[in-house]
């Protein structure tokens, strides 16, 4: 039986806990406790954590730190042909874009915070921001689930309250290119655990968003973990 570790920042308390339980695997905070060397265990389950870790990394720090910065993740995922949004560091090139602009005032911002709409006509200076992405008009917004470069969770993401969301679990059939650009970002971050954000119109019709190094966890997810680790 595999001696496995769960480590977590404190905002990934709950879901790296339910995991940690499921597999029966011990649970630690870096941060927290100023441990960096888990190199007693055979696997360590690398539940967004972006500090410089010693053992076995399931999610390396250097991916985790890739998906916490947006302006990284879409230049990577671009690079490789996946739909991105437009993109831009420069405020001359986002006033540029079609209709509204998206501007990410904060490096690392979560739920939508730091996020500034700006409508490009409307008279007023273009805030100072770190990222700029043209909005993407869309229907519909998933998150995508992939563990082991493999899909393990399609969700229709529901807004419940402003900043938070609920996941209702669908097929997986007609997702055919979704999955596949999501398993090509995967490969193209170099992360094995990883929350997709994606917007569309149709299932050929999509942008991704932003990668999450964290992600919220579901039972379908759990059980994919427990497959991969029995």
């Amino acid at each position: 039986m595999l001696n496995i570790c769960v480590i977590h920042p404190k905002r990934c308390t709950e879901s790296a806990t339910m995991l940690a339980k499921a597999l029966g695997a011990d649970l630690s905070n870096p941060y927290r406790e100023k441990q960096y060397n888990y190199r007693n265990y055979d696997v360590v389950i690398n539940y967004g954590v972006a500090k410089d870790i010693a053992g076995n990394l399931f999610n390396s720090t250097y991916a985790v730190n890739v998906c916490k910065n947006k302006l990284r993740t879409l230049d990577i995922l671009s690079q490789v042909g996946i739909p991105v949004p437009k993109f831009s560091a420069y405020a001359v090139i986002a006033q540029q874009f079609n209709d509204t602009i998206v501007c990410h005032t904060e490096q690392e911002g979560m739920q939508n915070k730091g996020i500034v709409y700006h409508e490009r006509d409307n008279g007023q200076p273009i805030p100072r921001a770190y990222l700029y992405t043209e909005y993407f008009h869309h229907k519909r917004e998933y998150r995508v689930v992939v563990l082991n470069y493999k899909v393990v969770g399609i969700y229709r993401k529901e807004e419940i309250e402003d900043g938070t969301w609920d996941l209702i679990p669908l097929s997986h059939k007609g997702f055919y290119s979704i999955s596949k650009a999501c398993v090509k970002a995967a490969k193209a971050i170099g992360i094995q655990y990883v929350g997709f954000d994606v917007v569309a119109n149709t299932r050929e019709d999509f942008r991704i968003l932003e990668a999450n190094s964290g992600p919220i966890i579901t039972d379908q997810v759990i059980d994919a973990f427990k497959q991969l680790f029995k």
